[in-house]
């Protein structure tokens, strides 16, 4: 709800603990405490950004992750015209997600050339992937990395289009392991 003069309540008590103040094509959410992410953060990030001419997620190792079950289309369209890389770093746990269908499908777009998914970006229990990196960085990703990740496939149940167009026009190098 809104508070005054362009802060928002986003908590999912609406108990004020979590903050939102939009700043010209920014988005700025701040606490005093660890913010979590709801058990389904599906379309969390989804369409942020999408038209903007200069765009980044800032801040995101303070979103703890650990609870969160589902993920479709987090990431979906995320900064497609503007944004350049996507780090969810260290802290961007995925142990107990069964759902990154169109986790990142369209996001950064045009200009995209880099992700860095952290180390504890695990899929273990993952069922479904389908379009997970579709048209991902589709003119400027020159590689992917899973390397660092911890990457299976074992529970999945759905891949398809899972990579399709990912850095379709520049991409040199994907790495399963």
């Amino acid at each position: 709800g809104n508070l005054n003069a362009g802060y928002y309540d986003v908590s999912a008590a609406q108990d004020k603990t979590i903050i939102a103040k939009k700043v010209g094509t920014e988005i700025y959410i701040s606490s005093d405490s660890k913010i979590y992410a709801n058990t389904n953060a599906s379309y969390l990030f989804a369409n942020v950004g999408a038209n903007a001419n200069s765009f980044e997620i800032k801040g995101i190792e303070y979103l703890n992750t650990i609870n969160v079950t589902n993920m479709e289309s987090m990431f979906e369209n995320c900064g497609k015209k503007s944004m350049v890389s996507l780090n969810l770093n260290a802290n961007f746990d995925t142990i107990n997600v069964t759902n990154m269908a169109k986790m990142f499908k369209d996001c950064g777009y045009t200009a995209m050339t880099t992700i860095n998914l952290g180390t504890k970006f695990n899929t273990t229990n993952v069922t479904t992937m389908e379009s997970m990196f579709e048209n991902c960085g589709y003119t400027a990703l020159t590689q992917l990395s899973l390397a660092n990740a911890t990457f299976t496939t074992k529970k999945v149940v759905d891949m398809d289009k899972m990579f399709k167009n990912c850095g379709y026009t520049s991409l040199e190098r994907l790495e399963l392991n």
